[in-house]
């Protein structure tokens, strides 16, 4: 996954209560937060290795520390039908 291209699926909408959704091409809707939609958002053909360089810039945490915990996030967001992987 480290030099493959992250392309974002479906939209963001808002619940009735105002919660933050992601929504697939399956009309499948889940909720998320700020972070999560940060991270889809970006996912317009960067790399996971550049996509960890940028997450760990602006949060300034080490990217040793983020790989795992957005590896795991991009493959549920990848089963999701949220992200693919080109």
């Amino acid at each position: 996954m480290e030099l493959e291209k992250l392309y974002k699926k479906g939209n963001i909408a808002r619940a009735e209560d105002g919660s933050l959704l992601l929504v697939n091409d399956d009309k499948v809707a889940y909720s998320v937060n700020e972070v999560v939609i940060m991270i889809w958002d970006v996912c317009n053909g960067i790399s996971f290795k550049e996509l960890v360089n940028v997450i760990a810039s602006s949060s300034g945490e080490d990217t040793a520390q983020l790989k795992p915990a957005l590896e795991g996030l991009i493959n549920e967001m990848v089963e999701a039908k949220l992200i693919e992987i080109r």
